[in-house]
């Protein structure tokens, strides 16, 4: 009798192990199931979906993908697909979507979204050789009538500003003269994270500035038409709390008499070789 109680016991916990893992393994399933669907109707779904969720088409991303997994060292781990990973990521540059809503979104725990995001972005900066465009200042020496007046000059500086929120001991070296001045650029007008604070230790802070510089130039070099480029930046788009576009900057005096001076020697050159 004893033994019978036994051996029942052992097969119904065996039955209720099988029943358990059954359970989960149907989870488990069901939310690989979600995932997919969720990208297969960012990336083939056609190019409306894409480019407003991740800032690009459905060809670009494939090739940002291939690109990132051959030259940025990217790999899939576990059941994280590469793109899957990109997705996430790009889907935080361009809305400045946070860890929570990815979490409920994708199905995925927050320290998974963290780790693949830093992936990620560290695939994205290796390119960084490729993309960033290093401008090359004008020549001490150059002689041109049109450059010689900028020698050294890399280019404009546009008066962008993009607020990040810096350790308290290091906030002095941040602070500007036009501290509230905002610029709404391409950058700003692709990349949500950028017109509203971070809040991403300042290193990271940084190379996620950087990864939207190289994945902006990335799209300009691989689409053939970027919407962005002609769609303004929509009231709805601009974060709670960002300040209104700046259109005018009020100029400073010793900078109006420098380019007033700068002016009038062009002007004179430009006679005198007329004359000639």
């Amino acid at each position: 009798m004893t033994t019978y109680g036994v051996g029942f016991f052992y097969f119904t916990f065996i039955l209720r192990r099988d029943s358990e893992r059954r359970v989960i393994n149907e989870r488990a399933f069901a939310r690989y199931e979600l995932q997919r669907d969720i990208i297969d109707s960012l990336i083939k779904s056609g190019d409306n979906n894409c480019i407003w969720e991740l800032r690009m088409c459905t060809n670009t991303f494939a090739h940002l993908c291939e690109v990132l997994r051959v030259r940025g060292g990217l790999v899939q781990l576990g059941r994280v697909t590469i793109e899957e990973q990109v997705i996430v990521f790009l889907n935080i540059l361009a809305h400045h979507t946070k860890n929570r809503s990815i979490q409920i979104r994708f199905s995925r725990s927050g320290q998974t979204i963290s780790r693949y995001c830093y992936r990620v972005l560290a695939a994205v900066l290796r390119l960084q050789d490729e993309l960033f465009v290093k401008p090359q200042p004008i020549l001490e020496n150059s002689g041109k009538s049109k450059w010689k007046w900028f020698k050294g000059c890399l280019g404009a500086l546009d008066g962008t500003y993009i607020a990040v929120t810096p350790n308290v001991a290091d906030r002095p070296r941040y602070r500007t003269r036009k501290g509230g001045l905002r610029c709404f650029g391409l950058l700003k007008k692709r990349w949500g994270i950028l017109r509203s604070p971070l809040f991403y230790p300042i290193r990271t802070q940084s190379r996620m500035i950087l990864a939207c510089c190289l994945l902006h130039n990335f799209i300009c070099i691989n689409m053939v038409v970027d919407p962005e480029e002609f769609t303004p930046l929509a009231n709805n788009e601009m974060a709670i709390g960002e300040e209104p576009l700046v259109g005018t900057v009020e100029p400073s005096n010793e900078w109006t008499e420098k380019r007033d001076n700068l002016a009038q020697e062009m002007w004179h050159d430009f006679r005198r070789r007329r004359e000639h």
